[in-house]
């Protein structure tokens, strides 16, 4: 474990806040909403509490969408890359267009980045058939140890031992790769529900994993202007299962010898982003090298 693994001293919240938020209304303001809203947030006392609680605050904060039009990061009149947390999760609030994992991992990233975390957006499955799913890296202090954690907001959820302590990522993969999957547990946070933007097409409602419970079970709470449902949607273990099943994440990993369980599918990742950053390509191959010493 080479890169960023020197022993650092946590720097408390209302430091970060002082150095990178007070000075910026926008983040200012966000921060603001994210204290009234996250108890987690205003008890935290440790890096590993407040990358949870960011995370949480995320998972229910977001907007996801099904396939009815561009995702919010893909359309070309919202420059999703480009943005930075307060536009983005002003945009959610406001409805203007949900994303799927891959423009959530972007939104937990540049959040980290507003609270001055080191983070990165964590690419995992098949590049070559879009069979994958995004997460987040984020550097904390944990105990004098400069640790690499799995920060989950589509799902909800992170990594622990047995113990509940934050796995490395490094250590995360070689007890995957030693089929050791029993002492990497999943951690889910308080929240459990988060909005869903939907067309009102009868079949396609009826055949979408993203709503759960299912429809018509599952009902819209709102219309909006334009026709657009909002629904209530509770991804959970069952839904991170049929995401599998839907995106044929279960092929992936039994073609390359893996149990199906997803958790398996960050032995076959594949891109650190942002690719130019320091120390992105330096950690993605420190992750590959771990399944490649234990092929």
């Amino acid at each position: 474990m080479q890169s960023g693994r020197r022993s650092v001293s946590p720097v408390a919240l209302t430091q970060r806040v002082k150095d990178n938020i007070l000075h910026m209304p926008d983040r200012l303001r966000l921060h603001q909403r994210i204290s009234a809203d996250s108890k987690g947030l205003c008890n935290a006392g440790t890096d590993w509490e407040v990358v949870q609680a960011l995370r949480d605050w995320a998972y229910a904060h977001v907007c996801e969408q099904e396939e009815i039009e561009a995702t919010l990061d893909q359309r070309e009149d919202f420059a999703y890359a480009e943005a930075d947390a307060p536009t983005i999760f002003t945009a959610f609030e406001q409805r203007l267009g949900g994303v799927w994992c891959g423009g959530i991992g972007q939104a937990l990233h540049k959040l980290y980045g507003m609270y001055g975390y080191t983070s990165f957006v964590l690419d995992c499955g098949a590049s070559q058939t879009g069979s994958t799913h995004i997460s987040n890296l984020v550097r904390i202090e944990h105990r004098g140890r400069a640790l690499w954690t799995v920060q989950d907001a589509y799902y909800g959820v992170t990594y622990v031992d047995m113990a509940g302590d934050p796995l490395d990522v490094l250590a995360m993969l070689w007890l995957l790769d030693a089929r050791r999957h029993d002492q990497v547990i999943m951690r889910s946070g308080p929240r459990n529900a988060r909005p869903l933007l939907a067309l009102g097409d009868e079949a396609s409602l009826r055949m979408s994993w993203r709503i759960s419970p299912p429809y018509p079970v599952g009902q819209p709470e709102h219309v909006l202007a334009d026709g657009r449902l909002m629904f209530c949607t509770r991804p959970s273990v069952d839904a991170l299962i049929a995401h599998g099943r839907a995106d044929n994440l279960f092929e992936v990993l039994r073609c390359n010898g893996y149990p199906e369980q997803l958790v398996y599918l960050y032995c076959l990742v594949f891109a650190v982003y942002p690719s130019d950053s320091l120390g992105s390509a330096t950690l993605l191959g420190e992750m590959q090298q771990c399944r490649t010493n234990n092929a």
